[in-house]
């Protein structure tokens, strides 16, 4: 089985690829950096829980990161809506 890269060939999917990127990054921002990332969404963990923000970290990203990662690498129309 050969493996090939979707490339966008018209405008409209290098838009859609390209929002794709931008949830990929925001999603490993979430990721690997969510302290960072619970500043800027302006958010707060207890200070007797500071473990929460762990919890937060896959439970944030985990979804940003499996839909972008399914748009870019499937290219399928009907996974940008």
């Amino acid at each position: 089985m050969e493996f090939a890269f979707p490339w966008p060939m018209s405008q409209g999917e290098w838009l859609a690829w390209s929002s794709a990127v931008v949830t990929l990054l925001f999603g490993l921002l979430l990721f690997l950096a969510p302290g960072l990332a619970f500043r800027i969404l302006r958010l707060q963990v207890k200070p007797e829980k500071a473990a929460a923000i762990a919890e937060g970290r896959g439970r944030m990203s985990g979804f940003y990161l499996g839909v972008s990662l399914c748009c870019i690498l499937l290219a399928q129309p009907l996974l940008y809506l």
